[in-house]
C-alpha cells in the first residue's frame, strides 16, 4: 500500500513540476459529419471541410466627441451672426430660421451644404466639423454671406 502511495505521490509530483508547453492555434482539417435520409434509414457520410477563420466585418464608428447646437437667423440685411465658430470634430447643428417672407439659402460648398430656407421657415443643418480652418457660407439670392471658423476657441 505504502509503495502504491509513493508511486501516485511521485507521478503528481512529477506532473506539477513538469515545464508547461504553450499551445499554438493552428487551422485544422476536420470530417464534418452529413445525414442524409434513404428509403428511411438515416445514413452518415462523412466530408471533409476545411475550417477557416473569418475576419469579423468592420464596425462603423461615428467619431465626432458630441453635438454642439446654434441658432441663427437670416434676413434681407444678412446672416445673424455672420462669425460662427465651432470646435472641430462635433456634429454642429445650425437652427437657422428665415425672418424674410423671401427665400434665402445657406451655402457651405466644403462640407457639401446647399440648403434652401422658405420665407418665415425654420431649419435645421447638420454636419460634422472634421475639418479645421476658416470657410465661407452665402446666400444665392443675395450678397450676405458669412464666415465658419472650425477648430477656435468658442
Amino acid at each position: 500500500m505504502r509503495i502504491l502511495f509513493v508511486v501516485v505521490f511521485a507521478l503528481v509530483f512529477l506532473v506539477a513540476c513538469a515545464p508547461a508547453q504553450e499551445v499554438q492555434p493552428q487551422q485544422t482539417t476536420e470530417p464534418a459529419a452529413v445525414i442524409t435520409p434513404a428509403d428511411d434509414v438515416q445514413q452518415e457520410s462523412v466530408q471533409q471541410e476545411t475550417v477557416q477563420e473569418q475576419e469579423p466585418e468592420a464596425e462603423v464608428v461615428e467619431t465626432y466627441l458630441g453635438t454642439r447646437n446654434f441658432v441663427m437667423t437670416v434676413d434681407r440685411r444678412g446672416f445673424s451672426p455672420s462669425v460662427l465658430t465651432v470646435p472641430s470634430d462635433y456634429r454642429i447643428r445650425i437652427t437657422l430660421s428665415n425672418e424674410d417672407s423671401d427665400e434665402h439659402t445657406f451655402d457651405l460648398p466644403e462640407f457639401g451644404i446647399a440648403e434652401n430656407i422658405p420665407g418665415k421657415r425654420t431649419v435645421q443643418i447638420d454636419f460634422i466639423s472634421d475639418t479645421r480652418g476658416e470657410y465661407t457660407w452665402d446666400d444665392r439670392f443675395t450678397a450676405n454671406g458669412g464666415l465658419l471658423i472650425v477648430g477656435g476657441k468658442t
